[in-house]
């Protein structure tokens, strides 16, 4: 049947004589863009009021598009929202739900939070799940009106109930937790799915963590890669990075590394910071190409630029060794520094090292121990290890064979191997002392 705007301008026209808001509502969208009729602006914004009073919420959200976006009319900020307003009333989650991004985002004009809350219910009444999910959320945290945790979780759940993949990943959370309800994995797991197979990725993480956290099988782990696949293959960074760290440790999927690169290469485009980090290693522990040592110098650059601590860590090795880029040891201590500064273990203890190289003074040396301190006060067994070397050794630190025994000791029961040869030297020599020293006191 072939298109005509003549027509359909006739019987809307009709339509809209007898009072009908959806023939008044078409009608005005021909008028505002002058199909089958004159192109006549203010005569559609007419038709436009017209069915929002006479009921139709869509007409009310079309007005409110109008007189934000300015398409056809001057942009109103306080007109727009009114007509959002409206079409709220009338009915439309949607407008609810933007309203509250809006008071959210503190934007003005915005009415009030109570306003708002009450709009979002009225919708939740109707059975608008994305109502349902944010009048449920606002209640649940309290933030913008009192907080009713009763109230919230019967909203939230007939939001997860009705399809709200946000509603739906919250109860799980609230299952693993038992807030309010028993705890219960299994049940978790279950609306974990469920919001997983709409795409969202916060689910996909949660059922991934409780899959692998349980020692799961390898077909519930095929099931996650697949579900993270899905959302991949839709452009999620985040699960472009998770299916190329799959397919490289081989999760869920045969492991292969050129699908590992191809899809973290992908996230990496996107901006993604540990997609970028991660694919830098690949790059550099996979293949001797020094193109390839090229691009994961510079992709460590661009995440390390962006404040990710692996990143810096990783291109101060770089920078130190000469791997895809020129050795520059001041930009490795400025690098190593700035991971350092975020609680990067591994940056704490080789800043501690490339200051060690070249340290003459006690100040010197007192930096350097400070280094070390601090990644082995977080776990790092290698950086115990240094730190009981400057005890014996009493540089930076008062000489203390004691505290560097202890430290060895801690480095062995944290996995180091060659700690345990420390330990047994040292006190052998400690038993070597008290033995002179009690031939001295006889």
């Amino acid at each position: 049947m072939r298109r005509s705007y003549a027509t359909a301008a006739r019987w809307y026209s009709v339509a809209a004589r007898q009072g009908a808001p959806a023939g008044l509502y078409n009608l005005a969208f021909l008028h505002l863009r002058g199909l089958g009729v004159p192109k006549d602006t203010a005569q559609g914004l007419q038709l436009l009021e017209q069915a929002a009073d006479a009921g139709n919420a869509e007409a009310a959200w079309a007005l409110y598009r109008q007189y934000s976006e300015g398409e056809h009319v001057a942009a109103d900020p306080e007109e727009a929202v009114g007509w959002l307003v409206r079409a709220a009333e009338l009915g439309s989650g949607a407008a609810a739900c933007l309203l509250a991004q809006q008071v959210e985002r503190a934007d003005r004009p915005v009415p009030p939070a109570q306003r708002v809350a009450e709009l979002l219910e009225k919708c939740a009444t109707r059975g608008h799940a994305d109502a349902q999910s944010m009048i449920g959320l606002w209640l649940y945290e309290g933030g913008y009106i009192a907080q009713d945790r009763a109230k919230a979780m019967h909203w939230l759940t007939r939001a997860a109930q009705n399809g709200n993949a946000f509603a739906q990943a919250w109860y799980g959370d609230i299952l693993i937790r038992g807030e309010g309800v028993p705890i219960d994995r299994e049940a978790a797991a279950a609306w974990y799915e469920r919001a997983a197979l709409q795409g969202h990725a916060g689910a996909i993480t949660a059922l991934t963590a409780l899959r692998i956290g349980a020692g799961a099988a390898q077909d519930e782990l095929a099931q996650v890669f697949q579900l993270w696949l899905r959302a991949a293959e839709q452009g999620h960074a985040e699960a472009q990075f998770q299916v190329g760290d799959f397919c490289l440790r081989g999760v869920g999927t045969p492991a292969s590394l050129d699908e590992a690169r191809r899809w973290l290469q992908a996230a990496a485009l996107q901006g993604h910071r540990p997609a970028m980090t991660l694919l830098a290693g690949v790059l550099l522990q996979q293949s001797s190409d020094p193109a390839d040592h090229a691009q994961a110098a510079e992709l460590l650059r661009r995440a390390a630029a962006q404040g990710d601590a692996d990143a810096q860590y990783n291109l101060g090795v770089c920078l130190r060794r000469g791997l895809g880029i020129e050795r520059d040891d001041a930009e490795a201590e400025r690098v190593y520094s700035a991971a350092a500064e975020q609680g990067h273990r591994s940056a704490q203890l080789a800043l501690g090292g490339l200051k060690a190289e070249r340290a003459q003074s006690e100040e010197e040396w007192r930096e350097v121990a400070r280094c070390y301190r601090l990644a082995a006060d977080s776990g790092h067994p290698s950086a115990m290890i240094a730190l009981a070397q400057l005890y014996e050794s009493g540089r930076g630190l008062a000489s203390d064979r004691a505290s560097a025994l202890t430290l060895y000791r801690q480095a062995f029961e944290s996995g180091h191997a060659d700690a345990g040869l420390e330990v047994r030297r040292l006190e052998a020599q400690l038993r070597e002392a008290q033995l002179r020293e009690a031939q001295l006191q006889s």
